[in-house]
C-alpha cells in the first residue's frame, strides 16, 4: 500500500465532510475500503496540511 495515496484519500473524505459532522478514524478508514487501518488515519490526520484542521 502506498502511503501517499492512502494519506490523500484520507484527506479527501475528510474536506469531504459537512461542518459541524463527525466521523471517527474508524469510520473514515471504512469508508476509504480498509476498515483495519483506523489507526493510520489518526496518523495521517496528525500529519494533515493546515486547511483541514
Amino acid at each position: 500500500m502506498d502511503k501517499d495515496i492512502f494519506r490523500q484519500e484520507v484527506y479527501d473524505i475528510v474536506a469531504a465532510i459537512p461542518p459541524g459532522c463527525v466521523l471517527t478514524y474508524g469510520q473514515i478508514a471504512y469508508l476509504i475500503g480498509k476498515p483495519q487501518y483506523s489507526r493510520m488515519v489518526g496518523h495521517a490526520m496528525h500529519n494533515a496540511p493546515s486547511e483541514l484542521h
